[in-house]
């Protein structure tokens, strides 16, 4: 994608098509999950596409990373180093976004990101987390956060965490 943006256009348009059938879409429930927490929360949505958490919520609030930017209010870089100083959000978001072959890359830098006792919140397919993403649960613990949360709603699966 990084080579050629017209993939990450491509990538998009069939996500957009392909949720139309779903009965629950991840960034929706991880919109409605932020809404219940402090309005004073930051925010940082990694691999966050077309940014729809941002929409939501607002940009003062949230800090969108993706490898391609899809406007001004994205940046546009690896999740495995993004431009924060260390402990500069309340919140770390992957929604459907551990795609990178170095997806624990992004984990550990998501807890250098995150304040102590930050939340995780990652969202993916269950499918996903029985494959290519069997060791994701792991990765988390050994990177010093709590799970108080996994669940199955859907075909994904909800993982919440906080950064101890």
């Amino acid at each position: 994608m990084l080579k050629d943006p017209r993939e990450w256009e491509e990538y998009h348009r069939q996500y957009r098509k392909a949720r139309k059938s779903w009965s629950v879409i991840p960034y929706e429930e991880i919109i409605k999950r932020i809404k219940q927490s402090s309005p004073r929360l930051q925010i940082g949505d990694f691999g966050c596409g077309e940014a729809k958490i941002m929409e939501a919520i607002g940009a003062q609030r949230v800090y969108s990373f993706d490898h391609v930017a899809i406007n001004d209010k994205v940046t546009a870089c690896d999740m495995k180093k993004v431009p924060l100083a260390d402990e500069a959000l309340d919140v770390a978001i992957f929604s459907l976004s551990l795609m990178g072959k170095n997806w624990n890359e992004y984990i550990k830098e998501s807890k250098r990101c995150l304040v102590i006792n930050g939340i995780l919140i990652i969202a993916e397919t269950t499918k996903s987390l029985k494959g290519r993403l069997s060791k994701l649960r792991d990765v988390i613990k050994a990177e010093g956060f709590e799970m108080y949360l996994d669940e199955e709603r859907g075909d994904f699966t909800f993982i919440e965490a906080r950064e101890l």
